[in-house]
């Protein structure tokens, strides 16, 4: 055999090697193995690539020898036969496993060509310590884009610990975890994707987020869940659309303070007039189950504050103010409605009663007075009826001086001498 092999007549070397090892031989013995890598090279320049694949799968198991089923698995692959070629390279594996050190891509590009997720994922699994970081994540986010349901799970993970700063594999990661899981294993990674540099809200976090509150709930955690989706309504402040998943998971958990106070939180980051509804429903929160009138005149005034223009909310204040006896906010709202430019009957009837507020209830006749001043009668009834007023002020303030000049154009402006008289007598009373 030795002298056949040196002078490479592989007719000679054919016939020893199937007369030594012919089909269903069991083993070969030590001294024959050293000329079985000869003999096959000398089969591979014959260019017979049938016998050869034959040779190397015979020979490969006879000698259980890693580095000729590795051979064997490359002639495989090279002739496109890529599901044996992945049996072939396992075989190697299994029987040596740095047998895969030289050349790993070539079990995982065979097992990519097969299109078998499952060999290609022993492929990735074998070959992954000889790859570089770079590579084994590239090479494992592959993989968990090829398979499907929670069998993509451990491979997301993977590709998380080799690249954790990449966005889309932590998405990907935090999609899967919600339905795979525990919810609370899974919110780890939901947090991390909350938290991750991000100028916008990611897409599909909104849905994660409400589906990872639905498992909260089922396991009578809803408290966490809430808790998640509102760390996210504050870290991406102006999405309106994740400000309502909060709201909504919020209402879901039956505590009206926080139901109100969710709403006036979020309301305060957001400009939408979406925002404005929650603050109306704020107030009714307050109002009713919960009977914090103050609490709904201060939602109310920051509704006031984002529209200036909502009669609504001007009248709702201003009457609760009037219900509490609180005269200060009462005068305040009623300035702010004076400002909205109401029609002249309606704004002389608000100084009216700003004017009775300001003498009756502060006891300051200058505003009361100068409440009144800026009334503009419609006619002379309506100016008699407010000069009136005005000296019944000055009376109750002992401004004797302000109710003789009053009085002096009460005279001034009579209708008749009755009226005149009657003047006169109070101006000598005063």
């Amino acid at each position: 055999m030795d002298l056949a092999l040196k002078a490479r007549d592989l007719p000679v070397c054919q016939a020893i090697m199937t007369s030594l090892y012919p089909e269903g031989a069991e083993e070969i013995l030590a001294l024959d193995r050293p000329r079985l890598i000869p003999y096959l090279d000398l089969l591979e320049r014959a260019g017979d690539p049938r016998e050869l694949e034959r040779s190397l799968r015979h020979f490969a198991t006879l000698s259980a020898d890693p580095a000729l089923w590795w051979r064997c698995a490359e002639r495989l692959a090279n002739s496109g036969r890529h599901a044996d070629a992945c049996e072939a390279f396992a075989t190697a594996y299994d029987l040596q496993r740095q047998s895969a050190a030289a050349e790993p891509m070539q079990w995982v590009n065979a097992a990519r060509a097969s299109g078998d997720d499952l060999a290609m994922s022993a492929a990735a699994d074998a070959v992954s310590p000889w790859l570089t970081a770079e590579a084994e994540a590239e090479l494992v986010i592959e993989l968990a884009e090829r398979l499907e349901g929670s069998e993509s799970l451990r491979y997301w993970q993977r590709a998380h610990q080799l690249a954790p700063k990449r966005g889309d594999v932590l998405r990907r990661l935090a999609t899967r975890a919600v339905e795979d899981l525990p919810p609370q294993e899974a919110a780890v990674f939901v947090e991390r994707w909350v938290a991750a540099p991000a100028d916008a809200v990611p897409e599909g976090l909104n849905a994660v987020l409400g589906r990872l509150a639905e498992r909260f709930n089922d396991a009578g955690k809803a408290q966490l869940g809430r808790r998640l989706i509102g760390a996210a309504a504050r870290r991406f402040a102006s999405d309106l659309d994740l400000a309502a998943t909060w709201i909504g998971a919020v209402d879901q958990g039956g505590d009206d303070n926080l139901r109100a106070e969710a709403r006036v939180e979020v309301a305060g980051r957001l400009t939408d007039r979406r925002a404005d509804a929650w603050l109306r429903q704020a107030v009714a929160l307050h109002l009713g189950p919960l009977d914090q009138p103050e609490a709904a005149m201060e939602v109310l005034e920051t509704l006031l504050q984002r529209r200036p223009e909502d009669p609504e909310a001007a009248l709702q204040l201003e009457q609760l103010a009037a219900q509490t006896g609180d005269w200060k906010r009462r005068m305040a709202v009623g300035r702010a409605i004076l400002q909205q430019g109401l029609d002249p009957e309606r704004a002389h009837d608000r100084l009216r009663v700003m004017a009775d507020i300001a003498a009756e209830r502060f006891h300051d006749v200058d505003q009361s007075l100068a409440l009144l001043q800026q009334i503009e009668p419609a006619n002379a009834m309506a100016a008699a009826d407010t000069t009136e007023r005005m000296i019944q002020v000055a009376l109750a303030g002992g401004r004797q001086g302000m109710v003789v000049e009053l009085l002096d154009d009460v005279v001034r402006n009579a209708v008749d001498d009755v009226a005149a008289v009657e003047a006169l007598t109070r101006r000598a009373q005063a």
